[in-house]
């Protein structure tokens, strides 16, 4: 008896959690820095979150910050400082996609978010009538290569 009264409040307890996560924003996912393809990947797996809850808003949040660069033969890596308005570049990259995918990145919200350490790209869900995820840049400032990150990027520019 004594079982089943556990099994019963622990039941509980687990419909309730469950139902309070599905009320707010959720992280997807999040990737500090990619390969186009990896890239590529996030974004079409994004769409499939979003497409399998229809009432959700997605967000992407885009922080600037260095860039992982692969050497030769891509078994090791150093990272590079960004170039001036590196994340919104890696934002209109990422629209980019979007469109490719015959999504309209009109129904996304993009946030560039500040700065870390690191580049690094959310992707959220948000459920209809929750707020918003707010970016939590972890820098204040960095430091940035002389040049500048191109306005129109391709695909190729990852």
């Amino acid at each position: 008896m004594r079982n089943l009264i556990f099994s019963f409040v622990f039941i509980i307890f687990w419909a309730f959690s469950v139902s309070a996560q599905a009320e707010g924003a959720r992280k997807i996912d999040d990737v500090e820095t990619y390969f186009c393809d990896d890239l590529k990947a996030r974004v079409h797996n994004f769409i499939t979150e979003i497409n399998y809850e229809k009432d959700s808003k997605g967000y992407v949040i885009v922080y600037e910050g260095k860039i992982k660069k692969y050497n030769r033969g891509g078994m090791t890596f150093t990272y590079v400082l960004p170039r001036k308005g590196e994340a919104n570049s890696r934002v209109e990259l990422i629209k980019q996609h979007f469109k490719f995918l015959a999504y309209p990145p009109e129904d996304i919200v993009f946030i560039n978010g500040g700065f870390r350490e690191n580049l690094t790209v959310e992707f959220w869900l948000v459920p209809k009538n929750a707020e918003p995820p707010e970016p939590t840049p972890t820098l204040k400032n960095i430091k940035h290569q002389k040049r500048k990150a191109p306005k129109k990027p391709q695909m190729g520019d990852c």
